[in-house]
């Protein structure tokens, strides 16, 4: 299995507008399914890239990070109003040990490291 990076950053909560569509050519991820009223604000891919993930704590509790080389992929969602992070965190750390993932590193409900063999996945809540 090739080495793979997803990245998804959820952004603050929107307020209600007139249906928000997704960004041009932005399309969902393969792996997690997002919250129904939940918009892509942004989204990249990239052949190769590396990217600087949080994958445990040192002895004074701060981060370790890593970097990951490999295929990228990154979506930035806006989510619907009424969405708590910690709800978004619990179903986006659900859904990927559903599908084999192991958790690196996480710091509930703002960020979350997980892999499954060569293939990370970074989540990060934006306020």
């Amino acid at each position: 299995m090739k080495p793979l990076i997803l990245l998804a950053l959820f952004a603050s909560f929107s307020l209600a507008q007139d249906a928000p569509q997704d960004a041009e050519g932005c399309k969902d991820s393969p792996l997690v399914a997002r919250f129904p009223g939940s918009t892509i604000r942004a989204c990249e891919h990239k052949e190769f890239e590396s990217q600087d993930m949080p994958v445990g704590r040192d002895k004074e509790n701060g981060e370790v990070t890593k970097g990951i080389e490999g295929e990228y992929y990154r979506w930035d969602f806006n989510v619907r109003e009424g969405l708590s992070a910690l709800q978004l965190f619990r179903n986006f750390q659900a859904a990927l040990q559903r599908a084999g993932y192991k958790t690196d590193f996480t710091a509930s409900p703002d960020k979350l490291t997980m892999h499954n063999g060569s293939q990370y996945v970074y989540m990060q809540f934006a306020d």
